[in-house]
């Protein structure tokens, strides 16, 4: 559901521990309470995969920003330095307001669900584990995603782990189905 007047807003994507230098933002017809609702739902999509060591346990703006421009419309604006802009996301703050007490899922399902951001999370999380090619971690964590990108079961053997602690050995849906959150 998108503003009912159409207007577009801009919208940083940031986090309060963010170490990247460069800006991100997006424009959108979407409400700013939207935005947050899409971006909760992203967060908790990567929350429901497995720890990495080479990887960061949450998703970043980056990542965010492209997937927002992939498949909500949003158009990617990165910049060096920051423009001005009336609306912000934090994606630290938006984990605690919009998604602790995980008492929304079936509405970010219902609403903001789509098929495919899960393959697209991966092949976002490839991206940074690619990036330590030298370590011998990372070597491991591309063999890993790239088995999860197939669609089959994670073997139990493996011992990969979700946010919560939970033993991850699913698979992911591959067949054009909405990516709905666990519930």
């Amino acid at each position: 559901m998108k503003n009912s007047k159409k207007e577009s807003i801009i919208v940083r994507i940031d986090h309060y521990y963010t170490y990247l230098s460069t800006k991100y933002y997006v424009k959108t017809n979407y409400s700013l309470l939207e935005l947050n609702n899409i971006c909760a739902y992203l967060q908790l999509l990567r929350w429901e995969f497995p720890y990495f060591k080479t990887i960061d346990d949450c998703i970043g703006q980056d990542d965010v920003v492209e997937i927002l421009s992939q498949f909500y419309g949003c158009k990617k604006i990165v910049r060096k330095k920051s423009i001005s802009c009336e609306h912000e996301i934090d994606l630290y703050d938006n984990w605690h307001y919009f998604v602790a007490g995980k008492n929304n899922r079936q509405t970010l399902n219902r609403e903001y669900a789509k098929p495919g951001i899960r393959l697209a999370i991966i092949e976002r999380m490839l991206i940074q584990a690619k990036s330590y090619a030298w370590c011998d971690d990372a070597k491991k964590d591309v063999h890993q995603l790239e088995h999860m990108k197939t669609g089959n079961s994670i073997p139990k053997e493996w011992g990969l782990k979700n946010g919560d602690g939970d033993l991850y050995v699913r698979n992911i849906n591959v067949g054009g189905e909405k990516d709905l959150l666990l519930i």
